[in-house]
Parts: structure tokens; C-alpha cells; sequence
């Protein structure tokens, strides 16, 4: 269950939270369980958040900062995270279906092939590009028909990431 003291902080808006987290740099947000559907929660910080099991469908995180955040088994599907900053972010059994990740950066994430088979959309059509998987953590089995031009920054970056099979 997420803490009422930091619902309530983002329910005041995402400048009223952000400023609580310049001035609360040691408090580790918990957000465990809320449920931020549809809401909007662009260039907030989400910085080593709890936000596990989540409700974040539809969400609008465009250039929102999930660094470090663990968002394990949360709702994100057909949220909208253009240029995230989802660096060293745990994934794992979140559902991603038909969430939009252009320029997203998923540096040192880690996902499994059951994660990237609900994405399968972006992973096949809108392909890899726009994504940074710089050392990303991955359980899958192939990459074919993978389509990798336009990837951010240039071709898609799978250097020291963990690619292991299944």
C-alpha cells in the first residue's frame, strides 16, 4: 500500500512534487499499489520510487525521470513514455502492452522475455528505435525480424547488456 503522505504529495501535482523532492533527497518515495491512471505525470520525479504493482495505464510520463525506480509487475500498458529516463530501472513483470517509448532510455533495465513479449508491438513494427538499451538486462531468445534503424543514439546500442537465452 503506497504511503499516504507521498500520495498525497503527488496528488498536489507534479511541481508541487518535484519541489518536495529537491527538499526530501533522502526519502525514498512509496508508491507501492497507487493507482495513477490516465493521470498526468510528465517530467516527474520518480527517481528510485517504489511504484511496484502501480497503476500507471495511460499514464502521460513524457520525459518523466524513473531512474533507478522499481516498477515491477505495475500497469504501464498504453502509458506514454517518450524520452523517460528509465535507466537502471527493474521491469520485471510490468505490463507494457502498447506503451509508447520512443527516445526512451531503458540503459541498464531490466526486462524479461515475457516483459518484451508485451511489447511486442514496439519491439517489432515501431521496432527498437527511439530506445537506448546500454547495458540493459535481458532474458530472451532471438531478436530477428527486429527492425533497429533510428535507433537513439544511432543504431540500437546493446553494449554490455546481459542478452541471455531462455
Amino acid at each position: 500500500m503506497a504511503n499516504k503522505m507521498h500520495f498525497a504529495q503527488l496528488e498536489r501535482g507534479v511541481s508541487a512534487w518535484n519541489t518536495w523532492r529537491r527538499e526530501n533527497v533522502e526519502v525514498s518515495p512509496d508508491l507501492y499499489g497507487a493507482q495513477l491512471s490516465g493521470t498526468f505525470l510528465s517530467r516527474a520525479d520518480f527517481r528510485g520510487a517504489d511504484l511496484r504493482r502501480a497503476g500507471l495505464s495511460k499514464a502521460r510520463l513524457h520525459r518523466a525521470n524513473l531512474h533507478q525506480a522499481d516498477l515491477r509487475r505495475a500497469v504501464l500498458s498504453d502509458a506514454f513514455l517518450s524520452n523517460a529516463n528509465l535507466t537502471k530501472t527493474f521491469l520485471t513483470g510490468a505490463d507494457l502492452t502498447g506503451a509508447y517509448l520512443l527516445q526512451a532510455d531503458l540503459s541498464e533495465a531490466e526486462l524479461s522475455e515475457k516483459d518484451l513479449d508485451k511489447m511486442q508491438a514496439e519491439v517489432t513494427a515501431a521496432a527498437v528505435a527511439g530506445y537506448l538499451f546500454d547495458r540493459a538486462h535481458f532474458a530472451i531468445s532471438r531478436w530477428e525480424d527486429t527492425d533497429q534503424r533510428g535507433s537513439f543514439p544511432g543504431p540500437t546500442s546493446l553494449t554490455h547488456s546481459l542478452v541471455r537465452p531462455c
